[in-house]
C-alpha cells in the first residue's frame, strides 16, 4: 500500500488506456487493444472507456505535470502514448517544486477532489503502511474543503424537496458552516422556530466519485498482478473498502439510519442527547438535522466560564465511546473534538456527524473481547491466535518473532505505571507488529484503533490526568464475569 500512496501520482500513469488519450477522441466504440510491455511494466487497456473516464484521465495527466511528477512520464516508454501537451512544462511547475515530494502528493489529491481527498483522510492514518512524513501530510486533509462557489441553496433545496423554501423555512445561512470533500453545512431556521442545520451534497458528486473508483479500480488492478510489494497490501481489496466506504458516506439516507439506530441504543442514558432528523425535509441529498447549541469538548475556557467539570466530561464521555464498541459494536468513527458537544443547560454530550460508522459484527466483537482479555492476561500464543481469527489475511513469515514482539509489547505496557499508559504508543507499536508480520487487518479494526487515539487525545485535553485503562477496567471486568461463568463454560 506504500507503492498505491506514496506513489499515487507515478500509478496513475501505469492505468492510462493505451492510446486514446486525448478528450478529442472520446471513443463511442468499443476497442480492444493486446498488452504492451516495455520495461517490465505492463500497460492494460480496458475494453470500454466512457466519457467521463477520459476526462478524468486528462485530469490526472494535466496535475501530475503541474506539481513536478512529469519525470515519471519522460523516462519511460509511456511518453508515446501521452499527448504531447502534458510533457511540455507546466507554467506552475517550478513554483510547486519547492515544496517537497509528500507535500506534492498532498496538493494532487486536493487539486483531483473528492474522492482522492477521501482517499487520502482515510490512509492519513495508516502509520502502519505509510512514512510519517506522509502521515502528516495527508493530516492536512482532515481540514475544511473550499466551499462551493455560485451555490443557490434555495433553488437546491426547492428542487431536491419539491417545496417552496418560505413555506417550511425562516432563514437560510447561505454560507456554510461547515465544508467537506462531500457535502457541504447550512444553518437555518424553520418556521416554527426550530433551529437546523442542513447538510447537503455537492453538485454531481456521485458521477465524479464512479470515474474515480473506475481508475482507481484500474490502478489496483495492474499493481496487483505486477507489484509483488503493492501484491502484499491487496490493493483490490483496498480500493473495494475505499469504494464501501465512500459509497455508505454518501448515503444520506443510510446516515439517517445511523442516527436513529445510535439513538436507540442509548435511550436509556441519561448522559448522552441525540440530536433529531426532520425526514420531511431530508432525503438522500440532504438532511435537516436540529442544530446542537453547545461546546466543543476542546474548549476548555469556556466550559470551565459555566462551572462545567471538564475532568468528569472526559470520564463521561470516553465511557460512552467505550460502550460503543464493547456493547453495541457500532461506534462513531471519526470522534474528534469538533464532533462531540457538551450542552450547556444538560451537561449532557452529544456526538454529530454521523456519516462514517463502525460496524463490528457479533462475532468479531467477540474477538475483540478475547484480544482484550488475553492482552490483559499476557497470553501472547492466545494473542496470536485471535489476530489470525480476526484478519482477513495472515502470512506470518516467523512466528517465534510475532511471539517476541507482542511479549515485548504486553512487558513493555505491563512495566508503565498505570498513570504513564498511552492508547497512542500502544496502538502505534501494535500496529507495526501486524505490519512487519503480515498480518492484514479488516478495515473496521483500523477505524477502531485511529478512534481510540482520537478519543483519548480528547479525554487528555479535558483532563491532562486522564488514563483510558481506567475507563477501560469496569468493562474488562464485565467481559471477564460473563465469559467465565458456569453456563457459558458449559
Amino acid at each position: 500500500m506504500v507503492v498505491f500512496i506514496v506513489t499515487l501520482p507515478y500509478l496513475c500513469i501505469i492505468t492510462i488506456p493505451y492510446l486514446c488519450i486525448k478528450t478529442k477522441l472520446i471513443i463511442k466504440k468499443i476497442y480492444f487493444f493486446k498488452p504492451y510491455v516495455t520495461n517490465k511494466l505492463l500497460f492494460m487497456s480496458p475494453n470500454l472507456f466512457k466519457p467521463k473516464e477520459l476526462k478524468r484521465y486528462n485530469k490526472l495527466f494535466s496535475t501530475l505535470t503541474k506539481f513536478g511528477f512529469k519525470d515519471v512520464m519522460v523516462h519511460s516508454q509511456i511518453r508515446k502514448i501521452i499527448p504531447k501537451s502534458y510533457l511540455k512544462n507546466h507554467p506552475e511547475t517550478d513554483k510547486m517544486l519547492s515544496f517537497s515530494k509528500f507535500e506534492r502528493i498532498r496538493m494532487v489529491l486536493e487539486e483531483l477532489g473528492p474522492t482522492f481527498i477521501k482517499l487520502g483522510q482515510i490512509f492519513s492514518n495508516r502509520e502502519d503502511m505509510l512514512p510519517r512524513e506522509l502521515i502528516k501530510e495527508l493530516e492536512k486533509l482532515q481540514d475544511n474543503a473550499p466551499a462551493l462557489k455560485n451555490f443557490d441553496i434555495t433553488k437546491v433545496i426547492e428542487e431536491e424537496l419539491d417545496i417552496v423554501v418560505s413555506d417550511y423555512f425562516r432563514f437560510i445561512d447561505s454560507k456554510p458552516l461547515a465544508a467537506a470533500s462531500l457535502a457541504q453545512v447550512h444553518k437555518a431556521e424553520l418556521i416554527n422556530g426550530d433551529k437546523v442545520v442542513l447538510k447537503i451534497k455537492r453538485p454531481n458528486i456521485e458521477e465524479i466519485i464512479e470515474a474515480d473508483i473506475l481508475v482507481m479500480k484500474q490502478i489496483a488492478k495492474n499493481l496487483d498482478k505486477y507489484s509483488k510489494q503493492a501484491k502484499a497490501f491487496q490493493p483490490l481489496r483496498i480500493v473495494a473498502s475505499f469504494e464501501k466506504s465512500i459509497k455508505e458516506e454518501l448515503q444520506f439516507l443510510k446516515e439517517m439510519d445511523n442516527v436513529e439506530r445510535f439513538a436507540k441504543n442509548f435511550e436509556d442514558d441519561e448522559s448522552i442527547y441525540v440530536p433529531n432528523i426532520y425526514h420531511e425535509l431530508s432525503n438522500d441529498h440532504i438532511i435537516c438535522m436540529e442544530y446542537i447549541d453547545g461546546i466543543k469538548v476542546s474548549e476548555i475556557d469556556k466550559l470551565a466560564a459555566l462551572n462545567i467539570n471538564s475532568k468528569k466530561i472526559a470520564k463521561v464521555g470516553v465511557d460512552l465511546y467505550i460502550k460503543q464498541i464493547l456493547k453495541y459494536g457500532f461506534f462513531h468513527a471519526d470522534p474528534h473534538p469538533g464532533n462531540i458537544f457538551v450542552l450547556p443547560e444538560t451537561g449532557k454530550l452529544c456526538f454529530i456527524d454521523f456519516g462514517m460508522m463502525g460496524n463490528i459484527m457479533p462475532n468479531d466483537k467477540e474477538l475483540l473481547e478475547e484480544l482484550l482479555l488475553y492482552f490483559m492476561h499476557k497470553d501472547v500464543k492466545k494473542i496470536i491466535a485471535t489476530l489470525e481469527k480476526i484478519a482477513v489475511k495472515s502470512s506470518i513469515p516467523d512466528y517465534k518473532k510475532l511471539e517476541y514482539d507482542l511479549y515485548e509489547l504486553v512487558e513493555g505496557v505491563s512495566n508503565i505505571a498505570i498513570q504513564n499508559i498511552r492508547m497512542n504508543s500502544i496502538i502505534e507499536q501494535f500496529k507495526n507488529i501486524l505490519y512487519e508480520n503480515e498480518i492484514t487487518s479488516p478495515h473496521y479494526l483500523y477505524m477502531l484503533m485511529r478512534s481510540l487515539v482520537i478519543i483519548e487525545g480528547v479525554g487528555l485535553k479535558l483532563d491532562p490526568e486522564f488514563n483510558i485503562t481506567d475507563n477501560l477496567q469496569p468493562f474488562i471486568a464485565t467481559i471477564a464475569l460473563r465469559r467465565f461463568n458456569l453456563k457459558r463454560l458449559f
